[in-house]
């Protein structure tokens, strides 16, 4: 078993009181939805996890694949895929990634996780107008001999959406609460 130095743990304790990548190294979780492959910036993502059963409420919009408890937090789950009008059909393996968006967090799925990969910050380029998926990429990552669509969490939804998600979560929670034994 490896020892980690104290100098590594000084590093990352930087970049998290810096609210991000003070090095000159950033990190980017690398994620497939559909024939799609993209990218966030590591900051952006809380956690990684395996899909759970889904709770789908009547008339929800086609993107989002349902709702979960975590933790007594009531977290959408956005389909990546149905997002971008794929085919929203979650596999065995699919991953979420919990991102948190103001005070709440959305989880968003994908086919799978390929990789968190750190990179220098010459990795990023400008986003190209042609590959923008639908003014969500904010620039593109040269990854492993390919360029890779960085999408910005602020621009994956539009005002509208976000406010039905969060009516969505609101209702949800209100049921979570409901049955939770402190609600007795």
């Amino acid at each position: 078993m490896s020892k980690i130095e104290p100098a590594a743990i000084a590093a990352v304790a930087a970049r998290v009181a810096n609210g991000g990548m003070s090095s000159p190294r950033d990190i980017f979780a690398i994620f497939q939805f559909g024939q799609t492959t993209a990218a966030l910036p590591r900051e952006a993502v809380v956690e990684f996890l395996p899909l759970p059963d889904l709770t789908r409420p009547p008339a929800a919009p086609r993107a989002l694949a349902g709702v979960f408890n975590l933790g007594g937090e009531a977290v959408p789950v956005v389909s990546m895929a149905a997002l971008f009008g794929g085919a929203d059909e979650p596999g065995l393996y699919s991953h979420m990634l919990v991102v948190r968006s103001g005070d709440r967090r959305t989880a968003l799925l994908v086919d799978r996780v390929l990789d968190v990969a750190e990179t220098a910050p010459d990795a990023l380029r400008p986003a190209d107008e042609g590959d923008s998926l639908n003014g969500c990429v904010s620039a593109q990552l040269a990854h492993d001999g390919a360029l890779i669509p960085v999408l910005s969490l602020e621009r994956l939804l539009l005002a509208e959406e976000k406010a039905r998600l969060a009516d969505i979560a609101e209702a949800a929670q209100a049921r979570i609460d409901e049955w939770s034994p402190s609600a007795a």
